[in-house]
């Protein structure tokens, strides 16, 4: 099966993504299960609703704040008491 997320190997290195994105996909898995461990850990929140938090914190980073309100939106409905989630 070919995810369609996954760049082809055709790409080019990830080095000469760094500049223009400031941050490769491939070198942010680390601190990715850092802070999905980080919000199940201190947030008590589970996998899913972790991994919805993740995301939204993402898309803000990125200035794209509807799609952001509405995974934060999910969090809340998860996890009601979510402050991370309530800005």
């Amino acid at each position: 099966g070919h995810s369609g997320g996954w760049p082809p190997p055709s790409a080019p290195p990830a080095q000469l993504c760094d500049a223009a994105s400031g941050m490769s996909d491939a070198s942010t898995a680390s601190s990715r299960a850092e802070q999905m461990h980080y919000l199940m850990r201190d947030l008590k929140l589970d996998r899913a609703t972790a991994a919805l938090m993740y995301k939204a914190e993402r898309l803000q980073e990125r200035g794209q704040l509807p799609q952001a309100l509405y995974y934060f939106g999910k969090v809340l409905e998860a996890q009601p008491g979510c402050q991370e989630a309530l800005w």
